[in-house]
């Protein structure tokens, strides 16, 4: 299969995150629209799977061979996450500070808020007052969570990870999903304060984390090289259309979110990577994506705030979520790039002051 090499960019799968990210948005954004996307949360299990293929791609044969040390692999995560995270939280918690009524209703003070704040920096969940939501002061972060504790777990144990017990950690994870799927009717796990949604949160970003890395580990085999075959452009309809559907039925829900995951994910994981050429909005869109993932439940909430009775006037929403993106997509490129990149040099610095540098 023709995927790019690991210093290479796969703007395909750039363009499909950031898209998956805007669908994200869209789905928060029920107020502006007018509109539920209820499937659009199926946009993490695409993220997941994703960060997987894209991970094994980057770190794989570095880290068979010893080339990267686990502790360097974690560090060179957390640098490429870290920041944004940081700065959503900060970003979230004076939000949750001015408009508290809109995070966790009646029942926490401003002691709750700056703790729970304090916690979320370090992954940590924590409710206030009676919000459901496993990280109220910015609740897309959960994912960041599964995804952090999901990296670990794969750095570790991918040394010793064959074929046959990677497939079985995949397709068990899968058959949970799928069944909690069919008996719920969805499988938007995680986000929530429960027992429940944090064990099965925890399954599905396994089967998202470790299914793109397997996905990656077959990409040769000829099966999945024919799948790669598949038109990219279709693919990439066939990946966003579903995350605008409208709860329809607990059934009709339930098979959407399987096929999706089984199938739909991954034929446009395959296909996006093996699509060479440049695609200068894909590129923005992908430099966009992970601060507008972040970003945009807390300003959200502010623009509820400041339309509390009403929707802004059409077209003032799509203008202002137009922009939304214009300003994530600047962030990338103007702000969490040169920092990841001089916490990097200074990192590197730091390790050639020392003795055994």
């Amino acid at each position: 299969m023709g995927t790019p090499k690991a210093n290479e960019r796969m703007v395909f799968l750039d363009g499909m995150r950031g898209l998956a990210a805007i669908m994200v948005v869209l789905g928060h954004a029920t107020f502006i629209l007018g509109y539920k996307a209820f499937n659009s949360y199926l946009s993490v299990d695409f993220f997941f799977l994703l960060s997987g293929f894209v991970i094994a791609a980057g770190y794989d044969q570095r880290i068979d061979s010893g080339a990267i040390s686990s502790g360097q692999f974690i560090r060179a995560r957390l640098i490429r996450l870290y920041p944004m995270y940081f700065a959503s939280i900060a970003f979230a918690t004076i939000t949750c500070f001015i408009w508290p009524f809109l995070y966790h209703g009646a029942g926490a003070s401003q002691a709750d808020i700056a703790k729970c704040s304090a916690l979320a920096l370090v992954y940590i969940p924590c409710r206030m007052g009676d919000s459901n939501e496993l990280f109220t002061v910015n609740n897309v972060v959960w994912s960041l969570m599964f995804e952090v504790i999901l990296n670990i777990l794969y750095v570790f144990t991918r040394p010793k990870l064959s074929i046959r017990i990677h497939i079985f950690i995949v397709a068990a994870s899968a058959a949970i999903i799928c069944g909690s799927a069919i008996f719920i009717g969805h499988i938007n796990f995680g986000p929530f304060h429960t027992p429940n949604s944090f064990i099965l949160g925890i399954v599905r970003s396994t089967f998202g984390i470790f299914g793109g890395v397997l996905l990656y580990r077959l990409k040769d085999i000829k099966i999945f090289e024919r799948i790669s075959h598949f038109p990219t452009w279709l693919a990439l309809v066939l990946l966003i259309a579903p995350l605008a559907l409208p709860a329809l039925s607990r059934t009709f829900d339930a098979l959407t979110a399987i096929v999706y995951i089984l199938v739909i994910a991954p034929v446009a994981i395959l296909s996006g990577a093996r699509a060479k050429g440049r695609n200068a909005l894909f590129s923005f869109l992908g430099a966009a994506s992970y601060p507008l993932y972040l970003f945009h439940f807390p300003i959200l909430r502010g623009v509820e705030a400041a339309f509390p009775h009403q929707a802004p006037p059409f077209p003032y929403g799509f203008i202002f979520l137009a922009a939304l993106i214009s300003i994530c997509g600047l962030i990338e490129s103007q702000v969490d790039i040169p920092l990841r990149r001089w916490v990097q040099q200074r990192i590197r610095k730091s390790y050639l002051a020392t003795p055994n540098g």
